[in-house]
């Protein structure tokens, strides 16, 4: 069984890829919508990343910064 820990780093990996794969902003109804987990894990995963600032809130959009932008690249690589 996964913990919750485990899951919200999946779900952080997913938001990257699609974020990296859309070259674009991409609102939350997206995310959810391509990734099939909870809300409340999506939106810990996206609290997250803005903590860490690999995305930032830009309206109703998220977009990766340069740090996000690596870690992207990073997960691609693997």
């Amino acid at each position: 069984m996964f913990k919750e820990t485990d899951i919200i780093k999946i779900v952080k990996e997913d938001i990257l890829r699609i974020m990296g794969e859309r070259k674009q902003g991409v609102s939350s109804d997206i995310i959810e919508r391509e990734i099939k987990t909870s809300p409340s894990f999506i939106s810990k995963a996206i609290e997250g990343l803005e903590k860490e600032q690999s995305i930032q809130s830009k309206g109703v959009f998220f977009e990766l910064t340069e740090k996000g932008q690596k870690e992207e690249k990073d997960e691609l690589r693997r």
